[in-house]
């Protein structure tokens, strides 16, 4: 098997690779979710284009530390908090908002 043939993957072996049933597949495949090779009446998809779907599907976890960048942990949740707080009720400090839903609770 050359490498082209390993890189074109079909409908069946994508759904196998994504873990997803191949009714979905042949579903993005119709509403052009996802890129596709025809070729006759045959369809395939790349191998690199499914990977990029999984790579551009990856949500980041709250409070995860990025090792790319190390200020996107839960230590840059309180300020961005701190930031909104001051954007809704600019006329009062932070701390005393945060003193008001302590006391509510």
């Amino acid at each position: 098997m050359n490498s082209v043939e390993s890189e074109l993957l079909t409908v069946p072996e994508a759904a196998t690779f994504l873990r997803l049933k191949a009714a979905t597949i042949r579903a993005w495949i119709l509403h052009r979710r996802i890129p596709h090779v025809k070729l006759g009446r045959r369809v395939y998809l790349r191998r690199s284009d499914l990977k990029a779907l999984i790579a551009a599907s990856i949500a980041s976890a709250r409070g995860f530390i990025s090792p790319s960048n190390p200020q996107s942990g839960r230590t840059a949740i309180p300020e961005l908090v701190k930031q909104r707080l001051i954007a809704i009720s600019p006329a009062e400090e932070p701390g005393d908002l945060f003193e008001e839903l302590e006391n509510e609770s």
